[in-house]
């Protein structure tokens, strides 16, 4: 080896003490002492330094949530690996809508994913797809819209908003949400451009007065004022017009207040259809404002006018009393006019009563007026006057306004403490209609007439309310079981339970439950009633005897109330034995599809058994298919189709068979046609639906049909055979 190619010698010793002396020169002073030892300008706490310690960790836990928004779970660590990871999300994306292309969730899903990577183009190129699949579907339009109001894009959200405008004029949410944007951009021409294309498609109560209230933000008065009237024009109804003079009134104009007035009556004058749906409120509304001004006579006359217009009873008793109370204060007024207003009117009543005592009407004015302004013993002799004058003819009808007539004294007399006056009026009535036998009239609304039962089971109920306020109970018990002995009416039977069960008798509900069965025991309402009663009371045995014993009745009304209360009380119990168990022999009385639906749910949902629940399916339709029900087989397919669809999301069972099941119900679909309506003379046979089945097609008639089109299609070439035959046949002679 060459020496100078070797390693010098190192003497440590020198190393150390040269290492130690750089030491000693580092942390040496600049100086002995301090120069200055005042505190520094600048002060430094330890919250300061924790502050910023924790504002730093936050940040880095943001950043953190950020890229697991963005990438999920995923680390990624440049900017191919992002790039790969999204290219695989949309590979994914892309997958699952060649699979499902109908479902919409998905392409919500890819466009909030995109949304979240910013790349907002193709969110947009997602969403018109999703439109072009179902344009209907306002979730999509939603956060469509959403997206470009967030992201700053006003252009792109207002020719959305123009789009499903047109496409779903209905849709009332999308032209608030347009109008609102518009305002709040300031771009008050184009938001009054848009509320007048929304009102042209007549839309309900609340977008006119929306347009209204945008009109009053602009102090637009006058044109605020337009669109009411075309509000009314177009939707004229007994809010519009009271909101319409509210309007008015708030503008302290109270001349538009009359023109509103007077508008509502040439409506109500020339409509007759409208009066059904107008009432006192509208009357009292104006009347009021009249008073206000202290215009008696012109209130009045408006309550006089409601009177003429309004044919409804109870708008009419409200009427009559305003106008009352109004005439009573002009009396007050005028006392040396009182007396004679009040002789005047009672004469006036007094010879139409006389005309005609069944005009129960003219009983109940004149009972209102006598209470106002006669003495009591004017009153009561009125009243017995009333109660001596039952009417002779058996219309349920007229004896309805002879009861309420005499319980306006009778409600008078209570209150002026006259009890045994009070008594004997519902004696009295007791006695007229529990002897009378009362029949409908034909020529009367049904809806409005109540049968002898039912008016004499009120009596029994107000005459032993009358009791309960007097608090004496065992009276009242008293009434309502003479009431029961005379009348079953279901109503009375309910009053008298629901008293019963509010004082905490409950062995007393049972006995009355028990006579309310045997007064009609093929009514399922008072089994359900009975049952669902001993279920609040945690008596399940109880519960479950009575839905046996009413379901153990071969003619029941409506059975399948008390068949669904038992199932539904099993199913809260979760006895899911005993509840299948009713379910089959439920299904031994019917094959209806929808208890087939439920059934199938329970086996499914809550028995846990997919397989079971399949075998039921497939026999149900083979059942339908022999008994050639069209509509139930395919209401059944639909359903199972829908069930199978639900357990591949839920992944309950096993999804390579549930996809299985879920291709072949697609193939069972049936084809729906339609046959056009004939017409027979004046009158037209509807169309009739005609359910085709796949597995149907083939069948031998079918076959048969087949062979015969076929034999009808060779026909013709038959016959061109034949003539070739006889042309040959004469070339030869």
């Amino acid at each position: 080896m060459n020496e100078d190619n070797s390693v010098p010698e190192v003497n440590t010793s020198e190393r150390d003490k040269d290492i130690s002396t750089y030491i000693s020169t580092y942390h040496r002073r600049s100086s002995d002492g301090v120069k200055n030892k005042s505190p520094a300008p600048i002060q430094i706490t330890m919250e300061q330094i924790l502050r910023e310690s924790l504002l730093h960790s936050q940040e880095i836990d943001e950043g953190r949530n950020l890229a697991i928004t963005k990438y999920g779970s995923v680390e990624l660590q440049d900017r191919d690996e992002i790039d790969d990871y999204r290219i695989k999300r949309r590979k994914e994306f892309e997958d699952a809508i060649r699979r499902k292309k109908w479902q919409i969730g998905i392409y919500l899903n890819y466009a909030k994913w995109e949304i979240i990577q910013e790349d907002y183009n193709r969110a947009r190129s997602i969403f018109e797809r999703a439109l072009q699949v179902d344009y209907e579907n306002t979730v999509i339009w939603r956060r469509y819209i959403h997206m470009e109001i967030v992201v700053g894009n006003i252009n792109g959200a207002r020719n959305l908003f123009e789009r499903v405008t047109k496409l779903l004029p209905r849709q009332d949410e999308f032209w608030y949400r347009y109008c609102q944007m518009e305002e709040i951009l300031c771009n008050y021409i184009n938001t009054r451009y848009i509320y007048g294309k929304w009102i042209k498609w007549k839309p309900d109560d609340k977008a006119y007065l929306s347009y209204i209230k945008f009109e009053e933000r602009c102090k637009e008065i006058d044109l605020a004022r337009r669109v009411f009237i075309d509000y009314i024009s177009s939707r004229p109804s007994e809010v519009a017009f009271i909101l319409f003079g509210k309007f008015e009134l708030l503008h302290d104009n109270l001349k538009g207040v009359k023109q509103v007035y007077q508008l509502a009556i040439e409506y109500l004058e020339n409509n007759e259809e409208l009066r059904v749906d107008f009432g006192a409120k509208l009357f009292l509304f104006f009347a009021n404002i009249e008073l206000n001004q202290n215009l008696f006579d012109n209130a009045i006359d408006i309550l006089n006018k409601g009177l003429e217009l309004i044919a409804t009873p109870l708008e009419r008793v409200a009427l009559k009393e305003q106008l009352m109370s109004l005439h009573k204060i002009q009396t007050e007024e005028r006392l040396d006019e009182s007396s004679f207003w009040i002789n005047e009117k009672s004469d006036m009543y007094m010879e139409a009563i006389k005309e005609n005592p069944l005009d129960y009407d003219t009983w109940f004015d004149y009972g209102i007026f006598a209470i106002h302004y006669l003495d009591s013993n004017s009153i009561l002799q009125l009243s017995k006057e009333l109660i001596e004058n039952p009417p002779p003819v058996n219309d349920s009808f007229i004896w309805e306004k002879f009861m309420y007539s005499c319980l306006l004294f009778a409600n008078y007399l209570e209150k002026s403490q006259n009890l045994d006056e009070t008594k004997e009026i519902f004696e009295k009535l007791v006695k007229w209609v529990g002897g009378t036998t009362i029949r409908k009239m034909s020529y009367i609304d049904e809806e409005r007439i109540k049968s002898s039962e039912v008016v004499l089971s009120d009596i029994y109920r107000y005459y032993a309310e009358f009791y309960i306020r007097q608090l004496d109970l065992q009276k009242a018990r008293t009434t309502l079981g003479q009431g029961l002995g005379k009348t079953s009416s279901p109503d009375l039977f309910r009053y008298y339970i629901d008293m019963e069960y509010k004082l905490g008798n409950l062995d007393r509900c049972r006995i009355l439950y028990t006579k309310f069965i045997e007064s009609n025991p093929l009514s399922a309402k008072i089994w359900s009633d009975f049952m669902e009663f001993e279920y609040k009371l945690e008596e399940l045995e109880r519960a479950m005897k009575i839905a046996e014993s009413g379901i153990a009745m071969p003619e029941l009304d409506t059975p399948e109330i008390l068949w669904k209360g038992y199932i539904n009380i099993l199913l809260e119990k979760e006895n899911l034995e005993k509840a299948k168990s009713i379910y089959e022999r439920l299904l031994e009385k019917t094959q209806h599809p929808q208890v087939v639906i439920d059934y199938a749910s329970f086996l499914t949902w809550k028995f846990n058994s997919v397989d079971l629940a399949r075998n039921f399916l497939q026999n149900t339709l083979q059942i339908y298919k022999q008994q050639e029900l069209d509509y139930e087989r395919y209401t059944i397919l639909r359903f199972w189709l829908l069930l199978e669809e639900k357990i591949q999301v839920t992944g309950i069972h096993n999804t390579k068979e549930n996809n299985i099941w879920i291709s072949k119900l697609k193939s069972m679909q049936p084809r729906i046609e339609t046959q056009p309506s004939v017409k027979k003379g004046n009158n037209y046979i509807e169309a009739n639906i005609i359910y085709v089945f796949p597995e149907d097609e083939f069948t031998d008639s079918k076959v048969q049909q087949d062979s015969e089109s076929i034999q009808k299609r060779s026909a013709p070439f038959k016959l061109l055979d034949a003539a070739k035959r006889w042309k040959q046949s004469i070339g030869n002679d």
